[in-house]
């Protein structure tokens, strides 16, 4: 089947999809036939490569409503350099030393709201404005709702997406120049603010604009990973400057401590091995050389932070672990121009992707590490994943 072909089976089974949700209102899809029929013709045109799932709200009487996820099967670094454990997933597909992720499920689109039976549900559909001013704290609480394996997409999990492009020698463009991409490609605007006596386009719907803004170049990969609005990720932050993570992908785990004081935070020694925060050796940002110090070659300080592109990241030796994280550069490519923005005050989480407004410095590695986790904004959202384990 051709692209165009295929892209606009999608396109029109997603728009239909959005506009019976709508219809539906707070009813939901209550005919399990429906549910039943919709999911496998949604498998059947997208080659199993894209998944419907339906997202109850746990009421006695469930309400159910659509929610639209890329499948992943588990699979090894992109990375051609040695990994830590040799011949083992990514770290994104491990939630510990035993337990196996089989297949990971990426939300499609930036996630919107639905509220039903007094909860937050975080769906996403093709159409429509996403989720914004939304905090970490309250965004990883929103896709717990969802219920199941449902979370919010763990650092580990979006570096597995940004090596495979890397790998892949693909860069999806995106909402990064005000509706559009550097080339001139437009998105069909969802809102608009006005600055000075000039009106500007924010934030587009999801799913517009051309393939390009897809993450594999097909309508069947992620959308938005490169501008409209930041994502929130889970799993890693700066805490003085000090890189924490917790171990593999045990972010995405229900019953893991995501909290500002958990004991969960691991620091990153320069060898790669793991270590209790504050412990001597653990690897931090900072703006001047110094021992254990990760710098910027060429950086521009402001007010409380500083920034440059994530390419010139420095230092050597270069853990495996945050290349595997994309903490760190994978490789000396120009990564787009992507930047990165740190702040070394205090504890700072990490959202990623870009926002609409900032050209050549958003994209796939673009990382932000300036905001507390209890930021929000309007050019701030979020992204879902959820998981099956390995029988």
């Amino acid at each position: 089947m051709r692209l165009k072909e295929l892209a606009d089976k999608v396109y029109d089974f997603e728009m239909r999809l959005t506009e019976r949700y709508l219809s539906n209102g707070d009813a939901g899809f209550a005919n399990e036939d429906e549910r039943l029929n919709l999911t496998h013709e949604y498998s059947r045109i997208t080659y199993g490569q894209n998944h419907l799932e339906w997202i109850s709200d746990g009421a006695a009487t469930p309400k159910y409503f659509p929610s639209l996820f890329v499948r992943e099967p588990a699979r090894r670094s992109p990375l051609s350099a040695a990994m830590t454990l040799t011949g083992a997933p990514h770290m994104a597909f491990r939630l510990g030393e035993n337990t196996l992720i089989s297949e990971l499920f990426y939300g499609k689109y930036q996630a919107c709201q639905k509220t039903s039976n007094g909860k937050t549900l975080m769906l996403h559909l093709r159409g429509l404005d996403c989720k914004v001013y939304i905090t970490l704290d309250a965004a990883v609480a929103a896709f717990k709702n969802n219920g199941g394996t449902h979370h919010l997409i763990t650092n580990a999990e979006y570096a597995y997406r940004i090596l495979k492009c890397r790998a892949q020698g693909y860069q999806p463009q995106g909402n990064n120049s005000y509706g559009k991409d550097e080339q001139g490609n437009h998105g069909e605007p969802c809102m608009t603010y006005d600055s000075g006596n000039t009106k500007y386009t924010g934030r587009v719907l999801q799913g517009s604009g051309p393939l390009t803004w897809f993450d594999d170049g097909s309508p069947l990969g992620l959308w938005g990973l490169n501008g409209n609005v930041w994502e929130w990720c889970s799993g890693f932050r700066l805490n003085g400057g000090e890189i924490n993570i917790l171990p593999l992908n045990t972010a995405a785990l229900a019953t893991a401590d995501l909290s500002a004081a958990s004991a969960e935070w691991r620091g990153v020694l320069s060898d790669g091995a793991l270590c209790a925060p504050g412990a001597t050796g653990a690897l931090k940002f900072g703006s001047v050389a110094a021992e254990n110090t990760i710098t910027l070659s060429s950086q521009t300080i402001a007010s409380g932070y500083y920034y440059g592109q994530f390419k010139n990241l420095d230092y050597t030796p270069q853990p495996t672990i945050l290349k595997e994280l994309s903490i760190l550069p994978c490789d000396a490519g120009d990564y787009g121009g992507d930047y990165i923005y740190i702040s070394t005050d205090g504890e700072r989480a990490a959202f990623r992707g870009g926002g609409w407004y900032s050209g050549s410095c958003d994209g796939l590695s673009a990382l932000y590490l300036y905001y507390a986790r209890s930021y929000s904004d309007n050019s701030v959202g979020a992204r879902g994943s959820f998981y099956r384990t390995a029988a």
